[in-house]
Parts: C-alpha cells; structure tokens; sequence
C-alpha cells in the first residue's frame, strides 16, 4: 500500500497455543517464533478462546473488521460442532449479516435500475444518448464523443458486424487500445446481443492466438495497425474506419437477451497454467454499474 510497508505480506494470523496436529502419517508440533511486526494492515491472533485483531486505522474501517471478526468466530465455531464437514460447506456470514448483504444487493439507488432494462448495459446507456445532446460521453488521448453522436458510431460497428455474418449471442473478439473506438466497439458487440472478448493488444501473439482459438471467435473487432496480428487466424477481422464504411449496412433490431446471458469473457493471467475465461452475465454487469451508482457515486455531470 505504501512503500514503508512490509514488501513481503500486509496481513498475518498466529496461533498462540500447543496444540500438536496429526496429518496422515506426518506429525506436526507447534513451536514458538518471534511476532510479526506491528505495522502490518491485518495481524490476528488466536488464543484460547479469544480471537485478538489489530488492523490499520487509516487503511480498514473500523465496521469491516468488525464484520470480519465476526465471520472468522462464526466459521470456526461451526467447524468445531461439526468437524467431518467439508470447508467450502461452512457458513461465514451470521443471520444478520447475510440479511445486511442481501438487502444491500437489492437495494437500489434508482427505481429504473430494476424496470426491463436494469440488467441490459446497452440500453440503460442509450437513455442518455438524445439527439442534439452536446453533453460529452467520452474523452480520451484528446479525442471527444458526445452523446448524440455514440449511437451512429455503435450503429455503425453493429451494421459492420451483421453484415459481416455475426450472428446474435455470439462471442467478439475486441482488440482496441484503450480509446473512445474501444468502447464503441464494446457497445456494438451488446447491441447486438454478443458478448465481447477483450484482447490486449500488448499481449504476446501467441497468447491472442490461444485466446482466439479457445473462446472460437468467429469475429474481430480491431483497428488498421492492428489487423495483421489476426492474419494467421481463421477469424473474420471488422476494422473500425475502413471495414465500418465499407461495410455500411442498417444496424439489426436491438437484441435482448436474457439476464443471465454473457455480456463479456475475460480470461484469467495464466500464471497457475493457460488462462482460463471468466464468464460475466449482463445482470452482473449491470448490477455493478448500478452499485458503482451509489458507491463511489457517479452523476449526469461525470
């Protein structure tokens, strides 16, 4: 978190007690070792019957380690009562807590969050996106979109992409350096009821390509400079600018998918094996945006 914290680990447990494990023909007997320093984020300590937490102040609020306390007493006292239990099958949260949890998740800070729309991305953003409006919508590396003029350009990405031969609930690959076309190019792929892939164009070539391959995109959105990174791959390549105009044909009807249908595949690092993707519905992503509505908070004048 800073540079005069430890570099090795912020957060440590000790058990202060004898306690001698038998672990399938290995014999564990506990020994004494010096403590941690005090400065860590995190520092637990198991006694006897107390549960002991010293946290930084400045960096965990005073109710999340509360709430924390309480899980860990919760879980450990349910593994005592039960010790043939599986872990994964233990409780963590206590009646009131899940209760909190569960009204927190469904509460909302705008009733329109759970009208038809509130889990489809596109069409919650397209609310905004009135003709003549000359409020921005995006900015980036000096390049300016404003409201009124992001659905032409997603129109015309989505016409581009059906006309290409994508067809709806199918995964896209976006391969777009972080820009106002990169996120066109993401709402293009929802409005046609996909779900997009995002390929980093920093990514080595033969990582893309196993990206590619595993999540058997059919389809590649990608600019010019980019486009002869996909030349080996059995992929159809739609190049925002050239492919977009070239391509021109009337955006299909907007889709809508279910809920639970994906709105994006983001693959892991790989660094236990090959990445792996991660499926994320559009009500999952929805109720984020809508989470991220009330906490940070995000205004009509952001």
């Amino acid at each position: 978190n800073e540079p005069s914290a430890n570099p090795l680990f912020q957060i440590a447990c000790v058990e202060d007690c004898d306690l001698a494990l038998e672990l399938d023909g290995c014999a564990a007997s506990p020994r004494r070792v010096a403590p941690p320093p005090q400065d860590l984020d995190l520092f637990l300590r198991l006694t006897p019957g107390e549960l002991r937490v010293t946290y930084a102040s400045r960096l965990i609020a005073e109710d999340v380690v509360a709430s924390f306390a309480r899980s860990l007493s919760f879980f450990l006292l349910a593994a005592l009562r039960d010790p043939g239990r599986d872990l994964s099958e233990l409780p963590l949260l206590t009646d009131g807590d899940r209760e909190v949890v569960i009204a927190d998740a469904t509460r909302s800070a705008d009733p329109s969050s759970l009208d038809d729309d509130g889990h489809d991305v596109y069409r919650l953003f397209t609310r905004h996106c009135t003709p003549g409006s000359t409020k921005l919508a995006l900015v980036c590396n000096g390049k300016e979109l404003r409201y009124s003029d992001v659905l032409p350009a997603v129109e015309a990405v989505a016409g581009a992409l059906a006309a290409s031969g994508a067809r709806s609930d199918v995964l896209v690959g976006v391969c777009v350096p972080r820009s106002v076309d990169m996120v066109v190019a993401m709402l293009a792929v929802l409005r046609g009821g996909n779900a997009y892939v995002p390929l980093d164009p920093a990514f080595p070539q033969r990582r893309l390509e196993y990206m590619v391959e595993h999540s058997r995109l059919s389809h590649v959105v990608t600019t010019r400079a980019l486009r002869p990174m996909f030349d080996r791959m059995s992929v159809r390549v739609i190049e925002i600018g050239a492919d977009v105009s070239r391509e021109a044909a009337p955006p299909p009807s907007i889709a809508t998918p279910a809920g639970d249908s994906k709105a994006y595949v983001i693959y892991t690092s790989g660094s236990t094996g090959k990445p792996k993707g991660v499926a994320v519905s559009r009500v999952a992503m929805g109720n984020f945006l809508q989470s991220m509505l009330r906490r940070p908070g995000i205004s009509a004048d952001d």
